[in-house]
C-alpha cells in the first residue's frame, strides 16, 4: 500500500483563517458555546489595518488569502467597509467567507462579486432549505461552494438538503457533505458516531460543476513513497484516516496563521500547535513574532481543512 511522504501547499501565499467575532445567529448544538455568544463583538478597523501592514512587510510579495468566519460576519453593519479594506491595505488579495446564508437574495447579488470564494454552509436545525437555495441562486459570486454539515440529529433532511441543492443550483460550483467533529466538546481525534453506510454515503458525496471552470481558492498534493504527486481533498484524507501527522514536520505558522476571536494570533485553527509562542494580538494591531520556522506536530490527528492543506513532510 502506498504511503504519503509529503504535503505540499501552497507556498506562494499566506492564508489567514480570520475569526473576526462571535456574533452569531445561530445555535448549533456542534458548535462550541464560546464560537457563538456574542462574547467577542466587531473590531477596530483602525488596529486591522495596522496589523495588516505589519503582515504585509513580514510577507512581502505572497499572495494574501484570507478566509473570514466566526459567528455570522454578515450581521457586522461595517463588513463591507472591512472587505474593501483587505483589499486597499493587501492588493491583489482572495478573500474567502464562510457564512449560514441566512442574509436575503438582494444582499448576495450585491455583495457576492467582492468574494474570490464564499462558502455557504447547511446547518439543517436552523434552515429552510428553499430559502437557503433561494439566497445561494441570487450571489453574484463566481466560485460558490456549499457544505452541507451532516448532523445525526438531521441526518435525512441533510441528505435530503444534498440532493435538492445539486439539483436546484446551477451556480455552484461544489458541494459537499461535510463530517462533524466532536471539538464542541473537546479537541480529539473523533467524529460523531457515523454507521458505516453514512460515512461511505459522505465520500461518495461530492459534487463538481464541470461547467464553473475556475481555479479553487487553494489547492493542496500529496507526495506518495512511489514519487507520485496529487491533488487532494483535505475532507477525503479525514474520511480515510489519513489525517494523522504526529512527529512530522509542519509549515503551519509560514504558509497559514489563525486570527482568533479574541485577537490572539496563532499558527493553526482547529488545534493548539505552537501556542506557547506569542506572535501577536490583531485587536490591538500589535505583532511580537511571526514564525519564520517549521514546527514538529505534536497532536494525533488533524480536523481542520484549512490546517490540512499547509506543507508537511515526514521525517526520515
Amino acid at each position: 500500500m502506498t504511503k504519503i511522504t509529503k504535503i505540499i501547499g501552497d507556498t506562494n501565499s499566506v492564508h489567514i483563517d480570520w475569526t473576526v467575532s462571535n456574533v452569531c445567529n445561530y445555535d448549533c448544538k456542534y458548535c462550541s458555546s464560546d464560537a457563538k455568544d456574542g462574547s467577542w463583538r466587531w473590531p477596530s478597523l483602525h488596529n486591522i489595518q495596522r496589523t495588516l501592514e505589519q503582515f504585509l512587510a513580514h510577507y512581502g510579495n505572497k499572495t494574501f488569502c484570507y478566509t473570514l468566519l466566526g459567528g455570522e460576519l454578515t450581521l457586522w453593519k461595517q463588513f463591507g467597509q472591512f472587505i474593501e479594506l483587505l483589499h486597499s491595505t493587501t492588493p491583489n488579495c482572495k478573500i474567502k467567507l464562510l457564512t449560514n446564508g441566512r442574509m436575503p437574495g438582494s444582499y448576495w447579488q450585491k455583495w457576492g462579486s467582492s468574494f474570490s470564494a464564499i462558502q455557504f454552509s447547511y446547518h439543517a436545525e436552523q434552515t429552510d432549505t428553499q430559502e437557503f437555495i433561494n439566497n445561494i441562486n441570487a450571489c453574484s459570486c463566481p466560485n460558490i461552494n456549499v457544505f452541507i454539515m451532516m448532523d445525526q440529529l438531521h441526518w435525512d433532511k441533510c441528505y435530503t438538503a444534498y440532493e435538492q441543492i445539486v439539483q436546484q443550483c446551477n451556480n455552484v460550483r461544489t458541494i459537499s457533505a461535510k463530517p462533524i467533529d466532536n471539538r464542541a466538546e473537546v479537541y480529539t481525534t473523533s467524529l460523531q458516531s457515523y454507521t458505516d453506510n453514512q460515512l461511505e454515503w459522505m465520500k461518495k458525496a461530492r459534487y463538481y460543476n464541470s461547467s464553473i471552470r475556475l481555479p479553487p481558492f487553494s489547492i493542496t498534493h500529496a507526495e506518495y513513497d512511489t514519487g507520485i504527486i496529487e491533488e487532494i481533498d483535505p475532507m477525503r484524507l479525514i474520511l480515510d484516516g489519513n489525517n494523522h501527522w504526529q512527529g512530522w514536520k509542519c509549515s503551519i505558522g509560514i504558509e497559514k496563521l489563525a486570527l482568533r476571536m479574541d485577537g490572539e494570533i496563532t499558527r493553526a485553527s482547529g488545534c493548539e500547535v505552537g501556542r506557547e509562542q506569542k506572535i501577536g494580538n490583531w485587536r490591538t494591531g500589535e505583532i511580537v513574532d511571526l514564525p519564520t520556522q517549521w514546527i514538529t506536530c505534536p497532536v494525533t490527528a488533524c480536523f481542520c481543512g484549512n490546517d490540512i492543506g499547509v506543507s508537511r513532510k515526514r521525517i526520515q
